[in-house]
């Protein structure tokens, strides 16, 4: 058993290394989920300071916790018309990137990595083909130090990130449900992702509009931040319930974008009363909440990652199969959906994995903890955790380069 004074201090030294790393990132431009996954590793795996089994328990709860919050906050720094005139585009440079990475990674580690099928290749590929927008918007705060005019690109990546999150989440539940259930078929699959994308959208913009409506005139004007945030994960629990597993991350991006844009729902609907909502003193209190989870989060896989030479080896194959792809397609289609080269290059370059991967390679652990049908639950882990660490730097040096020629 884990003593909760030494947990304390965990979360105590937690905290302050992912201080320290925002604020040493502005010089190194290193981002804090580096520092936060080797101080995991340090104390885990490397010092053995922990016994990871309590670690593994709470790891999934704690991951949905961080990835409502974080969405949350993608939704509510959304402009609501630029989003929509941006989402087509989007949408199909996401699904192209996903499948080319997919297609890929999948088939390397299938036939290369020992005792991977080309199923277990799959899963794999589905649960590191996305990318992290808390990742994104911490690089886009420096990239705007240096050049104005980014909040198209910003937007692009913020909503590419969802997107593929959710395309992650429920392509890396298909693979699973392929191993425990053979006659699961690709076209369930596909109606699946239609299903996930409609009911979080749906859900999430529903309830959201009904909380504008509710908090006209000031009615609730003690606690509103901490009830919006029960509202919140409500609105990603009844996702879930309603839509099925990835359904939650599109209804907390969808709620968030509709209180953040509350005045634009109000002339859209007409609503006589103004919403009151503290548009700004919600981010700002869900910004706290979320960096003491993220960064507790990332600690924590650090802690139940082992890496070894097999794993970092194909692990940083596998990011050069998942860079190469965004670099020929993305330029490619970019250039076909009227974006400027200096856009084009953002967004062929800034793909660092984070959150989604994190929460994704824990689910074969999840559905199958006694590992009868995936008897290598734990080689996930260890392989995304390898791979969030090395994306995470190629776009922090990429960018680096980037915006240094200006």
């Amino acid at each position: 058993m884990v003593d909760p004074v030494s947990l304390l201090l965990l979360l105590a030294a937690t905290i302050f290394l992912g201080y320290l790393g925002s604020v040493l990132y502005k010089s190194t431009r290193v981002p804090d989920v580096i520092w936060l996954l080797l101080f995991g590793l340090l104390l885990g795996p490397i010092l053995q300071v922990y016994e990871v089994s309590l670690f593994w328990k709470v790891a999934p709860l704690m991951s949905v916790i961080a990835l409502t919050l974080i969405l949350f906050g993608a939704g509510l720094s959304l402009n609501f018309y630029q989003t929509i005139s941006l989402l087509p585009k989007t949408l199909l440079i996401t699904i192209i990137k996903f499948v080319f990475s997919l297609i890929l990674v999948g088939f390397f580690l299938g036939t290369f990595f020992p005792g991977f099928s080309l199923l277990d290749g799959l899963l794999l590929a589905a649960i590191v083909g996305g990318t992290d927008s808390a990742v994104i918007q911490a690089l886009f705060k420096s990239f705007k130090r240096v050049e104005k005019g980014l909040e198209s690109v910003e937007a692009v990546l913020l909503l590419e990130s969802v997107i593929n999150g959710v395309l992650c989440l429920v392509a890396t539940i298909t693979f699973i449900q392929m191993h425990l259930t053979p006659t699961f078929s690709i076209t369930e699959s596909l109606s699946n992702i239609a299903t996930v994308f409609s009911t979080g959208l749906c859900v999430g913009a529903g309830i959201g509009l009904g909380w504008l409506v509710i908090t006209r005139g000031g009615k609730l004007e003690s606690f509103e931040r901490v009830i919006t945030l029960a509202i919140l994960f409500s609105c990603y629990a009844c996702a879930e319930l309603v839509g099925g597993d990835g359904a939650g991350p599109v209804a907390a991006l969808s709620f968030g974008l509709i209180l953040g844009n509350a005045s634009t729902m109000a002339s859209i609907f007409r609503m006589t009363k103004r919403p009151t909502v503290d548009v700004a003193g919600l981010t700002k209190f869900n910004e706290e909440l979320t960096f003491i989870l993220r960064s507790f989060f990332f600690v924590l896989l650090g802690l139940i990652t082992t890496v070894s030479s097999i794993t970092l080896i194909f692990g940083t194959i596998c990011v050069v199969l998942i860079i190469i792809p965004r670099f020929i397609t993305g330029k490619k289609l970019c250039k076909k959906l009227s974006f400027s080269e200096r856009e084009m290059a953002i967004i062929a370059g800034v793909a660092p994995n984070g959150l989604t991967a994190a929460v994704a390679a824990q689910l074969p652990y999840v559905f199958d903890p006694a590992g009868k049908y995936l008897p290598q639950p734990q080689v996930f882990v260890n392989l995304a955790c390898v791979i969030i660490i090395e994306t995470i730097v190629f776009s922090a040096i990429y960018s680096a380069i980037l915006f240094r020629k200006r």
